[in-house]
């Protein structure tokens, strides 16, 4: 079944002859239950597609269906009600905050869209992420990879239909860059999501279901291609 499914999006920056074309014109469907990679170089559209397709960055032109409906005919605020149900978002940042423990940023988001908390349902991505005797450590009390499992959780807590990934891996070692993504794959396999996962990283490419590559704005799918044509 479809989930996300675009049609002509396109993205365009400035005006006139200082006009930065980002993202040329796409078309798009993501699966519900698929991790799709997207990879590219630096400055080649990707970020961009992922803001577009999460409700961050409206486009210039075209449309981003989520689960049929466009959702940039709606409203800023039945928008950001979509954002805080529909998605959730890890990025290379891992944007917690300082005073807030692992548990207090994880349940953050739920508080902030006015929900009940299911304490089952966070007990139990604490201990699938490794948190439970973390729970109470403010940030600067964790480590680079616990900090991102804690974003991962948060990402997760109000049970996403869609994860949308930027880089999440960026700032971790080697390891434990495997570890979170390992971690990843076993949270959307669990709760039957959606993962769209932005990398330069051809290892990481290589673990997804599907690749997109991005090359000046130009998004084309990588069922044919090797990960180093785009890369090389």
């Amino acid at each position: 079944m479809d989930i996300i499914k675009t049609i002509g999006l396109k993205k365009v920056y400035g005006k006139g002859e200082t006009a930065v074309c980002a993202l040329q014109p796409t078309d798009l469907t993501i699966l519900q239950g698929e991790f799709v990679a997207v990879v590219g170089t630096s400055g080649s559209g990707k970020s961009t597609l992922l803001h577009m397709l999460g409700g961050l960055d409206r486009p210039t032109h075209g449309q981003v269906l989520l689960e049929g409906q466009d959702i940039y005919t709606m409203r800023e605020e039945k928008l950001a009600i979509v954002r805080r149900r529909k998605y959730g978002f890890i990025f290379q940042s891992f944007n917690l905050i300082p005073v807030l423990s692992a548990e207090e940023n994880i349940v953050l988001p739920l508080l902030l869209d006015d929900k009940q908390i299911d304490h089952s349902h966070i007990n139990g991505l604490l201990d699938f992420l490794g948190l439970t005797k973390r729970r109470k450590h403010v940030p600067s009390a964790l480590s680079g990879g616990q900090q991102q499992r804690v974003s991962i959780a948060r990402a997760l807590a109000n049970r996403p239909s869609i994860i949308l990934a930027d880089e999440p891996t960026g700032n971790l070692d080697n390891r434990t860059g495997k570890d979170v993504l390992d971690l990843l794959k076993m949270s959307i396999k669990k709760y039957n999501q959606t993962l769209l996962l932005v990398t330069h990283d051809t290892q990481v490419a290589a673990m997804a279901d599907r690749v997109l590559y991005v090359e000046d704005g130009i998004v084309t799918d990588g069922r044919a291609r090797a990960c180093s044509d785009i890369l090389s």
